[in-house]
């Protein structure tokens, strides 16, 4: 049995979920188009935070910091040169 992941949001096949017993974010750039990937995020205490996938489609995903008052909300954002990024919708926990 896999790890249980908490609210996958897809932007494409871009993802972003929780993870920690919801107290960190990863993100993965699962296409290889040149466009970078990130997920926004927000804590139950009201900060906002980021986590970027620094190697595109490099088979790696990056995890943000724990955050102790644990995730609120997040999203996929795939960041488009030069137009509008492309956002999933806000995953609430």
């Amino acid at each position: 049995m896999g790890v249980a992941h908490a609210a996958e949001v897809y932007q494409g096949d871009d993802v972003s979920y929780g993870t920690d017993a919801n107290r960190r974010v990863v993100v993965c750039d699962n296409e290889s188009d040149g466009h970078g990937v990130h997920s926004d995020f927000y804590s139950f205490a009201g900060a906002s935070w980021r986590v970027d996938d620094l190697d595109g489609m490099g088979g790696y995903c990056w995890e943000s910091n724990q955050v102790s008052s644990g995730v609120a909300k997040h999203r996929t954002v795939e960041e488009v040169n030069n137009w509008p990024d492309y956002k999933s919708a806000w995953s609430y926990h």
